[in-house]
Order: structure tokens, then C-alpha cells, then sequence
């Protein structure tokens, strides 16, 4: 497993999932920053005679401005900034004048009804994190199930290497017999057509074996393409499974499910998520009312412009502005179609949160159960193998003396093969089971001391 997290491919790539899980969020707390306008230009204007008394003869401008304004979750907006335009103007009667006109001003706005002090936005924000956190949740979970693949290839890996052993294992004892055969032709105890049947046995088991390594090559590379990994296929890898049973508390590991299982939780999310929308759309229902105020103060002067400045920051010539609005609109179909629908999917919400609620208390129960019968199904199996084992052993020494048919030492050594699969299938899905429990309860990855963070990518 710790393998597959650190290079499995498809894990890799879901990796960066969650990295970018959060993406949403980021996005709406994109209005919330600072935003900072500047903008400067020059003008140049040239005036016939006849507009000389009203406009001059000729105003060459340099302006700048600079303001910055900011949006608060508190549903207020705030903005404030300065601007400096000089002019030489020319008033064509032999008069030129240098005029500095600097300006300071600041406004802000507040929303009193709806979406009073931010209060729809911040309901927005916890519907957003909520939906950040479900879908990294999910993507996480996603990697738990794409480690369960990996493991599945690597029990093939085990179910192809028993393979190749028992297809080892015939080929050896279809020639002992086979020589054994060949003894009692010699002897005159059994038909010579009988070497020939165990001849052609043989040659089957020698076939079985050839076919046995290529399967088990194939699943080798099929495991190592999961693993991401390049090495030369041998036939020596080794593997390890539990036989042992585990002490497993029921209630409890229903609880860890409710705690942690991805689907759970966001089905919980999804009901409060509901909630919310409800709260907003019913906020929605009422009139926008907006009270805003502005202020600003500015000089005109020919003199310097220190005095200018110092007229400007002084106040001495101001202005300011308060105003407060209203926008209601009357029968809005919409908006109530918006809240009556909200309305319906909490109702939806509750239902789905208690069918997910028993899926979770099922699934769980399910595999405790699954572990104990599996466990059973493997110790039966074992004690199949070992009593075929002792039939086919005492099979063989019978035929040695002559009392009993080859043909029923095929059927003990059949039967011994079959066993030893039996049992290494059933210890097999044993451990799938032991693994689909800690997946009920999503504790895979902490079943195995693997801390998932320590594998997402990090803001450069």
C-alpha cells in the first residue's frame, strides 16, 4: 500500500485532486481581496479665438489617480484614493497660470436587509467549505479504493504463484506414479496401455506448468505496472497473508464508520448544506436596502501646490453625500420558486442522510460478518488439504503393493491439488475481507500508519 501511494500513477494523479480540491473556496474568497486601481494620462486642448474668454487659449493637463477599495464579509464596501491633475493653462490675454488640483475622497456602502452584514455570504462560505471538504474526502477515499486494486494484483500474484506450484507439484507426482506404472508392467501387475495413459498425463502436467509460469509472469508485470516500477520478472517473489483472526467490536467500528466514512459525512454536509440554502433564499425574500455614504475634499490653486495640498488634507474645501435606497421587487416568482425548492431538498437531504446512515451500518456489519465466515471457510479448507494430503499419501503406498487401481491415485492426487487451491483461494478472500472492513470504516490508510498529507502537493 505504501508503495502503490507513493508511485502508483492513477494515485499520483488523484494526488493533485486534492491538492486542487479546494479550488472553489479559493475562487470565492477571491472577492473578499483588495483591489487596487491606479491610472495616470495627459491632455492637450487648443481652443479657437472665440472660446478664449470661456475656455482659454490653450490647457495642457497631467493627471494620476490611485484608489484602492475592498469588500468585507461583512457585506460593507469600502473604497478611498487620491488624484492630482496639473494644468499650464493659457487664457490667451497674456495670462498663463500653473494650477494644481489635488483631490482625496473615501465612500462606503452597507446593505441593512438583505444579505444584512454579510449574512447570506457567510452562509454561501460554509456551503462552499462544506463542498471543498466532501470532495477531498471522496478523492481521498477514491485512493484507499485505488490501493484495493493494488492489493487485489498482488493476491493474483499469490493465486498464480500456488498455481504454478501445484502445477509443480502433479507434474512431479504424475511421474512418480507414472514410474511406479512402468514397475508393474515389468512385473506382469498391470497393462501396458497403462504407461501410455500416464504417458499422456504427463505430458499434460509438463503443459500446465508452461501455462502456469506465463500466468504467473503476466500477473507479476500487471503488479508491477500498479507499483509503477521496472524490474526483470522472476519467479521468486515472496508474499505474506494473515491467518489470524482478529477480536472485532461491532458498535464500535460502526461509530469510527460514522466518523469517517467520506460518503457519510458529505450526506451530512448535504443536509446542513441544505439548511443554509434554505436560510439564504428565505434572507432573499427581503427588500435590499442600502445606506451608503461618500466624502472627499479638493483645492484649485494657483499659487503651489503645498498650499494646495494643505487646503486638500485640511478640509477646507469638501464635500460629502449620504444616501440610502431601497429595491424590493413585488410577486418575485423566482426568488419564492428558490425557496420552496429549498425547502423540498432539507426534506430530501433527511432522507438521504438516513439511507446512507443504514448503507454505512449494513456495509460494516456485512464485512464483520464476512471476516468470521471467511475465517471459517479457511480453516475448513486447511483441514480439507491436510486430510487429502494423508488420503493421497496412504493412496500411493497402497498402489506400491499392488491393491489398489492407478486410476483412484489420480483421483487422490486430484483431489490433493484441488485442496491445496481451495485453501489458498479461501485464505485469499479471507484477507479481502479483513481489507473490505478497514474500507467500511475508511480506515485503510490509518490501519497502516499512512498519513495521506504527507502526500498531497504543497503551495510552491
Amino acid at each position: 500500500i505504501q508503495k502503490a501511494i507513493e508511485v502508483n500513477q492513477d494515485i499520483y494523479i488523484t494526488r493533485y485532486n486534492v491538492a486542487m480540491s479546494d479550488t472553489d473556496y479559493m475562487k470565492f474568497n477571491a472577492k473578499y481581496s483588495p483591489l487596487l486601481n491606479a491610472q495616470g494620462g495627459l491632455s492637450s486642448i487648443n481652443n479657437p479665438e472665440l472660446l478664449y474668454s470661456e475656455s482659454g487659449k490653450k490647457n495642457d493637463t497631467l493627471g494620476a489617480s490611485a484608489s484602492l477599495s475592498k469588500f468585507f464579509s461583512s457585506g460593507t464596501t469600502v473604497s478611498a484614493g487620491v488624484a492630482h491633475k496639473y494644468s499650464k493653462y493659457d487664457t490667451g490675454y497674456g495670462q498663463n497660470l500653473k494650477i494644481n488640483n489635488p483631490e482625496i475622497f473615501a465612500s462606503i456602502e452597507q446593505e441593512l436587509l438583505k444579505n444584512a452584514f454579510g449574512y447570506s455570504d457567510r452562509k454561501q462560505e460554509k456551503i462552499i467549505k462544506n463542498e471543498v471538504q466532501s470532495q477531498r474526502d471522496a478523492y481521498i477515499y477514491s485512493i484507499s479504493m485505488i490501493a484495493l486494486d493494488v492489493l487485489t494484483d498482488y493476491w493474483n500474484v499469490v493465486i498464480a504463484q500456488n498455481h504454478l506450484d501445484n502445477s509443480r507439484v502433479m507434474l512431479r507426482e504424475t511421474r512418480k506414479v507414472r514410474k511406479i506404472v512402468a514397475e508393474r508392467v515389468e512385473l506382469g501387475l498391470s497393462e501396458k496401455f497403462e504407461i501410455n495413459y500416464w504417458t499422456s498425463l504427463e505430458a499434460t502436467s509438463k503443459a500446465s506448468v508452461k501455462q502456469a509460469e506465463q500466468n504467473y509472469r503476466n500477473c507479476m508485470r500487471k503488479f508491477f505496472r500498479a507499483i509503477n516500477v521496472d524490474k526483470a520478472i522472476t519467479l521468486q517473489e515472496k508474499v505474506v497473508l494473515s491467518d489470524k483472526l482478529p477480536s472485532i467490536n461491532t458498535e464500535a467500528a460502526i461509530k469510527a464508520a460514522f466518523d469517517k466514512r467520506a460518503d457519510y459525512l458529505s450526506a451530512v454536509r448535504s443536509l446542513d448544506n441544505a439548511k443554509l440554502s434554505l436560510q439564504i433564499n428565505e434572507n432573499y425574500s427581503l427588500p435590499s436596502l442600502k445606506m451608503s455614504m461618500s466624502a472627499s475634499s479638493m483645492d484649485y490653486n494657483s499659487d503651489s501646490a503645498g498650499n494646495a495640498y494643505s487646503n486638500t488634507t485640511g478640509m477646507k474645501y469638501y464635500s460629502y453625500e449620504a444616501m440610502l435606497g431601497m429595491s424590493y421587487p413585488l410577486d418575485d416568482t423566482s426568488q419564492k420558486a428558490d425557496e420552496r425548492n429549498a425547502g423540498y431538498m432539507v426534506e430530501q437531504a433527511k432522507q438521504s442522510l438516513e439511507m446512507t446512515r443504514r448503507v454505512v451500518k449494513d456495509d460494516v456489519t456485512t464485512s464483520i460478518e464476512n471476516i468470521s465466515t471467511g475465517y471459517e471457510l479457511y480453516v475448513d479448507s486447511k483441514e480439507a488439504r491436510k486430510q487429502a494430503e494423508l488420503y493421497y499419501a496412504n493412496m500411493l503406498t497402497t498402489m506400491k503393493r499392488g491393491r489398489v487401481a492407478a486410476s483412484s491415485v489420480r483421483d487422490a492426487l486430484d483431489s490433493l491439488i484441488n485442496s491445496r487451491e481451495m485453501e489458498l483461494q479461501k485464505l485469499v478472500a479471507y484477507n479481502i475481507s479483513l481489507i473490505a472492513f478497514e474500507v467500511s470504516k475508511n480506515e485503510l490508510l490509518e490501519t497502516y500508519n499512512i498519513d495521506i498529507n504527507n502526500y498531497i502537493p504543497k503551495n510552491q
